[in-house]
């Protein structure tokens, strides 16, 4: 089993985290669901199908963009894009 990988990159226009684990991945199906909110393929009582709602709610209030892939090593990938700001508030 290979671990898992977290990379990170950053220029214009903004800065990206790609995290992949070799796990059983998520079913293509499943891909679109698995953002929403009480949506979990685990067994009752092993999850309560909120970490990825609060993850994708998260980055979009930021203006950022999640989604998820098949990884290369298999598992799942996720991407994570965050817009860099140019103007902060002082």
């Amino acid at each position: 089993r290979r671990p898992s990988r977290i990379e990170f990159a950053a220029g214009q226009p903004g800065a990206l985290i790609f995290v992949a684990d070799s796990g059983l991945g998520i079913a293509p199906e499943d891909r679109e669901k698995v953002f929403e909110p009480f949506y979990t393929t685990k067994d009752p009582g092993r999850g309560t199908g909120l970490g990825l709602a609060i993850v994708a709610r998260s980055v979009h209030e930021m203006g950022g963009v999640v989604w998820v892939d098949a990884a290369r090593e298999g598992g799942a990938a996720f991407k994570l894009f965050f817009p860099i700001a140019v103007n902060l508030p002082r």
